[in-house]
């Protein structure tokens, strides 16, 4: 029998509070642009309407997302859009670099560095939440070292003293990271016979799958091929190097303030041996093998649904009308910083649309007014935001180009539109590759893209 996320949750909850009406409940969420609070959201209202005390602490939003929430406001501050000198740092990296495992640290260091902003800028928020009892801690799992210095001082704290409820604990993975990282895998230090194996050696695919940082295809046949001895050798190299630089390097020397500020001698393994459960929203039963141990339960795929009618006017009509030969949809997430962004990307990009003048062409832009020769058509529309989910489920949208981030490849599965990849950051590499290795999507290389190699890669994907 199959049950949805929310179903298993609310059991364990029932197993947890069983001598309360309800559990209390804390969320702590990966400050971001608002991505991987998008992604635990609908947990948090699924609890809360089942009568939970649901709290988040928000680093993130301005105001609330819901009445049914209590929102511990404690905002920090976002550098990479703040300082003008972190600005460009970060938008170098985004337009001009690929993440790997070499990379990783540097995120976690940063991340550590919120962790002392967030204790020293809100200190009596801080003590008052550490000093709540709590039924059940849901943390990121991916650079979010508040939640686990949060997660392991409150379990060690209760350990110490038996009084009060236990602390449950409960790690959401947002990426692809919970499956394939060194640390998400029950990192408990394992002993083989005589053999002292101080990482989860089982827990991976070392060779046979795409790493969670590959390289950036260049096109629809630069896919990991684990038939490739140069792919084999570059899997187990990114996996390697992970396993060194997160288990203890980043553990040992990117986290400070963890121990600074009560948390002495944090380790992944001590984390993940008390994990409850390890939540997992991510497309794993499709591509290249992966390791399946007894404790994984698959509750299987889910898709949001979403109504044609809902599609605000402004939308609505710009698609639909008679001379279109339909709607091709650009929207790359949030990080992109198009004022930034190099003019070859943006060139390439601008012309390829305006050549689809036969086409309705809508652009999630947020960036400067754009001067372009010739001028932009009239079956061009750029905007802040659209509605995504919508307009990928209207008849009309023959073609998705999108950055690769979890939630927009899960949307395009959902709505059953074409789609072109151009992964630009973060994880967005890995899955591109697993949508190459399935036929389900075509690419563009940030690095090589020219405005006819756009084109073209949209006209041949049932335009």
């Amino acid at each position: 029998m199959r049950l949805s996320l929310y179903k298993w949750t609310f059991f364990l909850l029932l197993f947890f509070a069983s001598s309360h009406q309800c559990a209390k409940v804390l969320f702590t969420v990966f400050h971001d642009r608002g991505s991987h609070f998008a992604s635990m959201f609908p947990l948090m209202e699924k609890l809360a309407r089942h009568g939970h005390a649901v709290s988040v602490l928000d680093t993130i939003h301005r105001s609330d997302r819901s009445p049914l929430i209590r929102h511990i406001r404690a905002p920090l501050p976002h550098a990479e859009v703040e300082d003008e000198a972190e600005r460009h740092a970060f938008a170098e990296f985004f337009w001009n670099q690929t993440d790997s495992s070499v990379t990783l640290p540097e995120f976690y260091r940063q991340s550590d560095e919120q962790l002392a902003t967030l204790m020293l800028n809100h200190s009596k928020k801080m003590v008052a939440l550490i000093n709540e009892d709590w039924d059940l801690l849901v943390i990121d799992d991916l650079m979010w070292p508040f939640g686990y210095f949060m997660a392991t001082l409150k379990r060690r704290s209760w350990e110490s003293a038996r009084k009060g409820p236990m602390p449950h604990l409960i790690v959401y993975g947002t990426a692809a990271q919970t499956l394939i990282s060194a640390e998400s895998i029950r990192a408990i230090i394992r002993f083989i016979s005589d053999v002292f194996l101080p990482f989860p050696f089982f827990g991976r695919n070392w060779i046979s799958r795409v790493p969670f940082c590959p390289f950036v295809p260049t096109d629809s046949r630069d896919v990991f091929r684990p038939s490739l001895f140069s792919h084999r050798l570059f899997a187990f190299y990114e996996n390697f190097a992970e396993i060194v630089l997160m288990n203890w390097i980043t553990e040992s020397y990117m986290m400070p303030n963890i121990a600074k500020f009560g948390v002495p001698n944090f380790s992944w393994a001590e984390l993940f041996r008390q994990t409850e459960y390890e939540f997992s929203d991510f497309i794993d039963r499709m591509g290249w093998p992966l390791a399946h141990g007894p404790e994984m339960v698959n509750l299987g795929s889910h898709c949001r649904s979403a109504a044609v009618s809902l599609l605000p006017p402004a939308f609505s009509e710009f698609v639909d009308v008679p001379f279109s030969r339909g709607t091709v949809l650009f929207a790359f997430g949030s990080y992109p910083d198009w004022q930034l962004a190099p003019p070859r990307i943006l060139n390439s990009l601008f012309g390829a649309m305006n050549a689809l003048s036969k086409y309705r062409i809508i652009f999630a832009y947020d960036g400067p007014p754009v001067e372009t020769t010739p001028k932009f058509g009239d079956h061009i529309k750029m905007m802040p935001w659209v509605p995504q989910l919508e307009i990928l489920a209207h008849t009309k949208t023959v073609a998705f180009i999108t950055h690769g981030g979890l939630k927009s490849v899960r949307e395009g599965f959902c709505a059953g539109v074409p789609m072109i990849v151009m992964p630009l950051f973060a994880e967005q590499a890995h899955q591109a590759h697993l949508l190459l290795a399935m036929g389900m999507a075509s690419v563009i290389n940030k690095y090589s893209l020219t405005e006819q190699s756009v084109l073209h890669t949209i006209q041949t994907v049932q335009l």
